[in-house]
C-alpha cells in the first residue's frame, strides 16, 4: 500500500469505510480489534482499494481484476466468519470476535 498520503478522496473513502466497519461490528456478533492501530492500518488499506479499485477489498489480499474472484475480498470478506471462528480474528485483524475483543482490551 506504501506511505499514507491525505488527499480528499482518501479522506471521503476512509470515512465510508470506517462507518461501514462500525456498523457492521455494531449490529453483527463480532467487534472492532480493540488495538486502535490495527483498525486504522486496515481501514486505510480499504480505503486506498476503494480510491484505487472502486470498491472496499480487503488490503490483505490481492485484487486480480477478476470480478467474480474479487468480489470474495470485499470487506467483510466471504472468508471472515470462517477465520473468526477458527482463530478469533479475520485475516486482516479488522473484526475479532467479542471474546477476543475482551481478553486482548487494554487495561
Amino acid at each position: 500500500m506504501g506511505m499514507w498520503i491525505e488527499t480528499p478522496e482518501l479522506q471521503k473513502a476512509f470515512e465510508a469505510v470506517r462507518r461501514m466497519a462500525y456498523a457492521y461490528a455494531q449490529r453483527g456478533p463480532y467487534a472492532l480489534n480493540p488495538d486502535e492501530s490495527v483498525v486504522t492500518h486496515v481501514l486505510r488499506g480499504l480505503a486506498y482499494n476503494k480510491v484505487k479499485h472502486g470498491l472496499a477489498y480487503c488490503p490483505c489480499r490481492v485484487v486480480t481484476g477478476d470480478p467474480r474472484r474479487d468480489a470474495e475480498s470485499i470487506c467483510p470478506c466471504r472468508s471472515h466468519r470462517a477465520d473468526i471462528e477458527a482463530t478469533g480474528s479475520c485475516e486482516c485483524g479488522l473484526f475479532v470476535s467479542k471474546a477476543y475483543a475482551e481478553a486482548t482490551k487494554k487495561p
